[in-house]
Protein backbone atom coordinates (compact mmCIF):
# COMPACT_ATOMS: atom_id res chain seq x y z
CA UNK A 1 0.00 0.00 0.00
CA UNK A 2 1.36 3.28 -0.90
CA UNK A 3 1.45 5.77 1.93
CA UNK A 4 0.23 8.28 -0.54
CA UNK A 5 -2.87 6.22 -1.37
CA UNK A 6 -4.07 5.52 2.50
CA UNK A 7 -7.22 7.62 3.30
CA UNK A 8 -8.26 8.50 6.28
CA UNK A 9 -11.39 6.17 6.60
CA UNK A 10 -9.75 3.24 6.51
CA UNK A 11 -8.58 3.48 9.64
CA UNK A 12 -11.78 3.65 11.47
CA UNK A 13 -12.29 -0.24 10.20
CA UNK A 14 -10.39 -2.43 12.44
CA UNK A 15 -10.03 -5.49 10.01
CA UNK A 16 -7.28 -2.35 8.09
CA UNK A 17 -4.89 -2.34 10.87
CA UNK A 18 -3.07 -5.49 9.91
CA UNK A 19 -2.71 -4.02 5.89
CA UNK A 20 -2.10 -0.74 7.34
CA UNK A 21 0.85 -2.10 9.73
CA UNK A 22 2.49 -4.06 7.03
CA UNK A 23 2.84 -0.78 4.94
CA UNK A 24 6.00 0.65 2.38
CA UNK A 25 7.95 -1.53 0.36
CA UNK A 26 10.99 0.07 2.23
CA UNK A 27 10.48 0.15 5.96
CA UNK A 28 9.20 3.98 7.34
CA UNK A 29 11.52 2.75 10.38
CA UNK A 30 14.46 3.33 8.27
CA UNK A 31 13.91 6.22 6.92
CA UNK A 32 12.44 8.36 9.29
CA UNK A 33 15.17 11.02 11.17
CA UNK A 34 16.78 9.27 14.53
CA UNK A 35 15.51 12.59 16.46
CA UNK A 36 11.43 12.22 15.93
CA UNK A 37 12.13 7.91 16.43
CA UNK A 38 13.97 8.75 19.85
CA UNK A 39 10.94 11.31 20.88
CA UNK A 40 8.18 9.24 20.28
CA UNK A 41 9.95 6.16 21.95
CA UNK A 42 10.11 8.29 24.49
CA UNK A 43 6.75 9.62 25.02
CA UNK A 44 4.94 6.59 24.73
CA UNK A 45 7.54 5.01 27.40
CA UNK A 46 7.03 7.90 29.73
CA UNK A 47 2.82 7.73 29.48
CA UNK A 48 1.26 4.53 31.55
CA UNK A 49 -0.36 2.57 29.52
CA UNK A 50 -1.66 4.35 26.13
CA UNK A 51 -2.30 7.07 24.33
CA UNK A 52 -4.93 8.00 22.20
CA UNK A 53 -4.29 9.30 18.49
CA UNK A 54 -6.03 12.82 19.74
CA UNK A 55 -3.96 12.90 22.51
CA UNK A 56 -0.95 12.71 21.08
CA UNK A 57 -0.42 16.25 19.73
CA UNK A 58 -0.75 17.87 22.85
CA UNK A 59 1.64 15.61 24.91
CA UNK A 60 4.32 16.04 22.11
CA UNK A 61 4.12 20.00 22.51
CA UNK A 62 4.49 19.70 25.74
CA UNK A 63 7.21 17.31 26.29
CA UNK A 64 9.57 18.77 23.27
CA UNK A 65 8.12 22.15 22.86
CA UNK A 66 7.27 22.00 18.72
CA UNK A 67 3.80 20.48 16.66
CA UNK A 68 3.90 16.85 15.47
CA UNK A 69 3.66 17.91 11.83
CA UNK A 70 5.08 14.90 10.53
CA UNK A 71 2.76 12.71 9.88
CA UNK A 72 1.70 15.24 7.22
CA UNK A 73 5.38 15.36 5.40
CA UNK A 74 5.12 11.92 5.17
CA UNK A 75 2.00 11.72 3.50
CA UNK A 76 -0.20 10.15 6.36
CA UNK A 77 -3.65 12.42 6.69
CA UNK A 78 -3.59 10.90 10.97
CA UNK A 79 -0.89 10.11 13.37
CA UNK A 80 -2.09 6.80 13.68
CA UNK A 81 -1.74 6.11 10.21
CA UNK A 82 2.22 6.71 10.88
CA UNK A 83 2.51 5.01 14.12
CA UNK A 84 0.92 1.90 12.48
CA UNK A 85 4.28 2.15 10.06
CA UNK A 86 6.40 1.82 12.90
CA UNK A 87 6.10 -1.27 14.62
CA UNK A 88 9.64 -1.09 15.72
CA UNK A 89 7.99 1.67 18.06
CA UNK A 90 4.65 0.97 18.79
CA UNK A 91 1.67 -1.23 18.02
CA UNK A 92 -1.70 0.65 17.28
CA UNK A 93 -5.23 -0.88 18.47
CA UNK A 94 -8.71 0.11 16.71
CA UNK A 95 -11.39 0.09 18.22
CA UNK A 96 -15.10 1.70 17.98
CA UNK A 97 -14.75 4.32 20.66
CA UNK A 98 -10.73 5.40 20.04
CA UNK A 99 -7.43 4.48 18.52
CA UNK A 100 -4.99 3.08 21.22
CA UNK A 101 -1.38 3.89 20.46
CA UNK A 102 1.08 1.68 23.00
CA UNK A 103 4.65 1.52 23.56
CA UNK A 104 5.75 -2.10 21.65
CA UNK A 105 8.19 -2.39 24.69
CA UNK A 106 5.15 -2.44 26.98
CA UNK A 107 2.72 -4.39 24.94
CA UNK A 108 2.65 -6.81 21.99
CA UNK A 109 -0.14 -6.57 20.08
CA UNK A 110 -2.00 -10.21 18.49
CA UNK A 111 -1.69 -8.48 14.73
CA UNK A 112 1.76 -8.61 15.32
CA UNK A 113 1.88 -12.18 16.46
CA UNK A 114 3.49 -14.39 13.69
CA UNK A 115 4.01 -18.19 12.84
CA UNK A 116 7.32 -19.39 12.22
CA UNK A 117 6.81 -19.18 8.53
CA UNK A 118 5.49 -15.81 8.22
CA UNK A 119 8.63 -15.24 11.17
CA UNK A 120 11.16 -16.22 8.74
CA UNK A 121 9.59 -14.35 5.62
CA UNK A 122 9.81 -11.62 7.64
CA UNK A 123 13.87 -12.37 8.41
CA UNK A 124 14.34 -12.27 4.85
CA UNK A 125 12.70 -9.40 4.47
CA UNK A 126 15.05 -7.50 6.69
CA UNK A 127 17.80 -8.88 5.34
CA UNK A 128 17.41 -8.06 2.18
CA UNK A 129 16.14 -4.27 2.81
CA UNK A 130 19.42 -4.36 4.84
CA UNK A 131 21.10 -5.32 1.64
CA UNK A 132 19.40 -2.66 0.22
CA UNK A 133 20.43 -0.04 1.70
CA UNK A 134 23.97 -1.21 2.00
CA UNK A 135 24.77 -0.82 -1.19
CA UNK A 136 26.28 2.29 -3.37
CA UNK A 137 24.34 4.70 -3.38
CA UNK A 138 23.64 4.35 -7.06
CA UNK A 139 21.55 1.16 -6.15
CA UNK A 140 20.07 3.20 -3.16
CA UNK A 141 17.85 5.59 -4.50
CA UNK A 142 14.14 3.26 -4.51
CA UNK A 143 12.92 5.07 -1.80
CA UNK A 144 12.91 8.99 -3.00
CA UNK A 145 12.65 7.47 -6.79
CA UNK A 146 9.36 6.40 -5.77
CA UNK A 147 7.90 9.43 -3.98
CA UNK A 148 9.09 11.53 -7.19
CA UNK A 149 7.75 9.57 -9.75
CA UNK A 150 4.22 11.35 -9.48
CA UNK A 151 5.78 14.63 -8.08
CA UNK A 152 3.64 17.25 -9.05
CA UNK A 153 6.40 20.00 -9.14
CA UNK A 154 9.19 18.45 -10.70
CA UNK A 155 9.90 19.35 -14.75
CA UNK A 156 13.43 17.54 -14.92
CA UNK A 157 13.42 13.77 -15.68
CA UNK A 158 14.34 11.47 -12.88
CA UNK A 159 17.36 10.25 -14.98
CA UNK A 160 18.74 13.73 -14.58
CA UNK A 161 18.94 14.02 -10.71
CA UNK A 162 20.18 12.49 -8.30
CA UNK A 163 18.75 10.66 -6.16
CA UNK A 164 21.16 8.86 -3.95
CA UNK A 165 22.04 9.40 -0.75
CA UNK A 166 25.98 10.19 -0.52
CA UNK A 167 28.22 11.22 -3.40
CA UNK A 168 31.54 9.21 -3.46
CA UNK A 169 33.68 10.68 -1.04
CA UNK A 170 38.02 12.08 -1.77
CA UNK A 171 39.83 9.35 -1.59
CA UNK A 172 42.48 9.46 1.09
CA UNK A 173 45.47 7.15 0.19
CA UNK A 174 47.26 6.29 3.08
CA UNK A 175 51.15 7.47 3.13
CA UNK A 176 49.78 10.29 1.06
CA UNK A 177 49.89 13.57 1.95
CA UNK A 178 47.10 16.63 0.62
CA UNK A 179 46.93 20.08 0.70
CA UNK A 180 44.03 21.47 2.29
CA UNK A 181 42.07 24.38 4.20
CA UNK A 182 40.89 23.86 7.64
CA UNK A 183 37.51 24.57 7.83
CA UNK A 184 36.69 23.55 11.49
CA UNK A 185 37.74 21.64 14.95
CA UNK A 186 36.37 19.78 17.17
CA UNK A 187 38.41 18.94 20.62
CA UNK A 188 34.58 17.35 22.99
CA UNK A 189 35.66 13.82 22.60
CA UNK A 190 38.83 13.02 20.23
CA UNK A 191 40.60 16.37 18.44
CA UNK A 192 39.60 16.09 15.25
CA UNK A 193 39.97 18.87 12.15
CA UNK A 194 37.58 19.07 9.09
CA UNK A 195 39.79 19.56 6.03
CA UNK A 196 38.74 21.04 2.60
CA UNK A 197 40.68 19.95 -0.44
CA UNK A 198 42.17 22.60 -2.40
CA UNK A 199 44.93 20.10 -4.80
CA UNK A 200 41.28 20.12 -6.31
CA UNK A 201 40.16 23.95 -5.61
CA UNK A 202 39.97 25.07 -9.49
CA UNK A 203 37.16 22.20 -10.03
CA UNK A 204 35.49 23.43 -6.85
CA UNK A 205 35.41 26.75 -7.91
CA UNK A 206 33.96 25.97 -11.31
CA UNK A 207 31.17 23.94 -9.53
CA UNK A 208 30.11 26.56 -7.87
CA UNK A 209 30.16 28.92 -10.92
CA UNK A 210 28.35 26.30 -12.96
CA UNK A 211 26.06 25.23 -10.17
CA UNK A 212 24.80 28.80 -9.60
CA UNK A 213 24.74 29.71 -13.57
CA UNK A 214 22.80 26.32 -14.21
CA UNK A 215 20.18 27.25 -10.93
CA UNK A 216 19.70 30.44 -12.43
CA UNK A 217 17.68 29.18 -15.62
CA UNK A 218 16.38 25.65 -14.11
CA UNK A 219 15.58 26.32 -10.40
CA UNK A 220 11.87 26.11 -11.08
CA UNK A 221 12.79 22.57 -13.18
CA UNK A 222 14.24 20.80 -9.82
CA UNK A 223 11.56 21.78 -7.65
CA UNK A 224 9.66 19.11 -5.65
CA UNK A 225 7.25 18.51 -2.69
CA UNK A 226 9.01 19.40 0.16
CA UNK A 227 6.85 16.95 2.34
CA UNK A 228 9.37 14.19 1.33
CA UNK A 229 12.67 15.69 1.97
CA UNK A 230 14.93 12.93 3.38
CA UNK A 231 17.64 13.02 6.21
CA UNK A 232 21.09 11.59 5.16
CA UNK A 233 20.12 12.06 1.67
CA UNK A 234 22.16 14.85 -0.54
CA UNK A 235 20.34 18.15 -2.65
CA UNK A 236 21.37 21.24 -3.92
CA UNK A 237 20.72 24.13 -1.76
CA UNK A 238 20.67 28.34 -1.97
CA UNK A 239 22.54 30.34 0.50
CA UNK A 240 24.33 34.00 0.04
CA UNK A 241 23.53 33.80 -3.76
CA UNK A 242 25.33 30.38 -4.56
CA UNK A 243 23.95 26.95 -4.98
CA UNK A 244 25.96 23.91 -3.08
CA UNK A 245 25.78 20.49 -2.26
CA UNK A 246 24.68 19.05 1.00
CA UNK A 247 23.35 16.68 3.59
CA UNK A 248 20.21 16.55 5.34
CA UNK A 249 20.80 16.20 8.90
CA UNK A 250 17.74 17.26 10.48
CA UNK A 251 14.43 18.70 10.03
CA UNK A 252 12.22 20.14 12.52
CA UNK A 253 9.94 23.11 12.77
CA UNK A 254 9.82 24.17 9.15
CA UNK A 255 13.42 24.21 8.83
CA UNK A 256 16.34 21.81 7.37
CA UNK A 257 19.50 21.84 9.05
CA UNK A 258 22.24 20.96 6.35
CA UNK A 259 26.06 20.14 6.20
CA UNK A 260 27.89 21.31 3.14
CA UNK A 261 29.86 18.44 2.04
CA UNK A 262 32.48 20.53 0.16
CA UNK A 263 32.89 22.70 3.09
CA UNK A 264 32.27 20.74 6.34
CA UNK A 265 29.95 23.47 7.20
CA UNK A 266 26.58 23.21 9.35
CA UNK A 267 23.18 25.79 7.58
CA UNK A 268 19.70 25.73 8.47
CA UNK A 269 17.64 26.08 4.85
CA UNK A 270 14.35 27.21 4.41
CA UNK A 271 12.23 24.72 2.91
CA UNK A 272 11.86 26.79 -0.03
CA UNK A 273 15.61 26.83 -0.80
CA UNK A 274 16.76 23.08 -1.49
CA UNK A 275 16.32 21.75 -4.74
CA UNK A 276 17.20 18.38 -6.43
CA UNK A 277 20.81 17.81 -7.33
CA UNK A 278 21.11 17.58 -11.47
CA UNK A 279 23.15 14.85 -11.89
CA UNK A 280 25.84 16.47 -13.78
CA UNK A 281 27.16 18.04 -10.14
CA UNK A 282 27.31 15.01 -8.61
CA UNK A 283 30.50 13.93 -10.47
CA UNK A 284 32.99 15.61 -8.46
CA UNK A 285 33.89 13.88 -5.18
CA UNK A 286 33.01 15.45 -1.68
CA UNK A 287 35.19 18.01 -1.02
CA UNK A 288 35.80 18.13 2.82
CA UNK A 289 36.51 15.21 4.82
CA UNK A 290 37.12 14.56 8.74
CA UNK A 291 40.56 13.89 9.89
CA UNK A 292 41.58 12.79 13.67
CA UNK A 293 44.89 14.36 14.91
CA UNK A 294 47.28 10.91 14.70
CA UNK A 295 49.12 10.96 18.27
CA UNK A 296 47.21 13.35 19.94
CA UNK A 297 44.89 12.09 22.83
CA UNK A 298 43.88 15.82 23.81
CA UNK A 299 44.69 19.60 23.56
CA UNK A 300 43.70 23.19 24.14
CA UNK A 301 40.91 24.02 22.17
CA UNK A 302 42.71 27.73 21.88
CA UNK A 303 45.39 26.29 20.24
CA UNK A 304 43.72 24.35 17.92
CA UNK A 305 41.56 26.89 16.54
CA UNK A 306 44.69 29.18 15.50
CA UNK A 307 44.79 26.87 12.27
CA UNK A 308 41.47 27.14 11.15
CA UNK A 309 41.17 28.81 7.45
CA UNK A 310 45.04 28.16 7.18
CA UNK A 311 46.30 26.25 4.05
CA UNK A 312 48.16 23.43 5.53
CA UNK A 313 49.65 19.72 4.59
CA UNK A 314 48.33 16.70 5.88
CA UNK A 315 50.34 13.22 6.20
CA UNK A 316 47.73 10.03 5.96
CA UNK A 317 48.78 7.94 8.11
CA UNK A 318 45.66 5.51 8.48
CA UNK A 319 42.27 5.50 7.26
CA UNK A 320 38.70 4.70 8.86
CA UNK A 321 36.39 3.77 5.63
CA UNK A 322 33.48 2.93 7.75
CA UNK A 323 33.39 6.34 9.81
CA UNK A 324 35.12 8.02 6.46
CA UNK A 325 37.93 9.48 8.44
CA UNK A 326 41.58 9.22 8.34
CA UNK A 327 44.38 9.63 11.30
CA UNK A 328 46.81 12.45 9.82
CA UNK A 329 49.64 14.44 10.71
CA UNK A 330 49.73 18.07 9.84
CA UNK A 331 51.92 21.66 9.23
CA UNK A 332 51.26 24.74 7.88
CA UNK A 333 52.26 24.67 3.56
CA UNK A 334 54.03 27.54 4.09
CA UNK A 335 56.19 25.88 6.86
CA UNK A 336 60.66 25.46 6.18
CA UNK A 337 60.39 22.88 9.05
CA UNK A 338 59.80 19.19 8.19
CA UNK A 339 58.26 19.03 11.93
CA UNK A 340 54.63 18.44 12.28
CA UNK A 341 52.74 20.33 14.36
CA UNK A 342 51.38 16.95 15.84
CA UNK A 343 55.08 16.56 17.47
CA UNK A 344 55.70 19.91 18.45
CA UNK A 345 52.24 20.65 20.08
CA UNK A 346 53.45 17.12 22.29
CA UNK A 347 56.91 17.83 22.71
CA UNK A 348 55.89 21.43 24.07
CA UNK A 349 52.50 20.17 26.28
CA UNK A 350 50.15 22.00 24.45
CA UNK A 351 48.79 18.58 23.96
CA UNK A 352 49.29 14.65 25.34
CA UNK A 353 50.17 11.99 23.48
CA UNK A 354 47.72 9.32 22.54
CA UNK A 355 49.64 5.85 24.18
CA UNK A 356 47.46 4.02 21.86
CA UNK A 357 48.98 5.11 18.69
CA UNK A 358 51.89 3.53 16.93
Amino acid sequence: MDICNIDEYSLENKNNDQQISNGLEYPLFNILEESIKTNIEQLLNEVPGWISDGQMCNLYIEKFGSAFTHYSRWGFTRISQMFSKLPELCCVHFSNNDIKIFSSKNHTCDIHKKSEHDNMESRIISINVKKKYNKESCENDGVLEKFLKNDPYLETPLSDCFLGREIQNFELKINNSFNVNVCGVDTSIIPTIICQCIDQYHEFQKLLVDMKNFYFINDSKLLFDQNIIMVNHTYAYFLDDFWFRGIVTDINLGVIKMINIDTGSMHTIPFEDIRLLHIRFAQLPVQSFICKLHGIDSIAEDELLKIIDKKCSIYVVSTDQRNKSASVKIKFMDSVSDKYLNDEWVESGIALPDSDEE
